[in-house]
């Protein structure tokens, strides 16, 4: 099983087609609640301001983390154009 701020980003991915890059951007009041709901949001992102980036971990080194847990479960991280 991913990690939930993991599986968030993933999802974020598989609904966006956001790449490594857009996913580094990405904020909380960039993502609407059912996103977030359908995500099943960690509470880690509850304690951060609205306008910060969600991964900023899990995003750099080009997503090394977050490719990690994509291979893991078998899922395809690659933009979508």
């Amino acid at each position: 099983m991913a990690y939930p701020l993991h599986a968030t980003a993933l999802t974020i991915h598989a609904a966006t087609g956001a790449d490594i890059s857009r996913l580094a951007l990405i904020r909380g009041i960039d993502i609407s609640a059912k996103e977030i709901h359908a995500a099943g949001i960690h509470g880690q992102l509850n304690d951060r301001a609205p306008d910060s980036p969600l991964f900023p971990l899990i995003t750099v080194q080009d997503g090394e983390q977050l490719r990690l847990t994509a291979t893991g479960i078998r899922y395809n991280l690659k933009p979508t154009p």
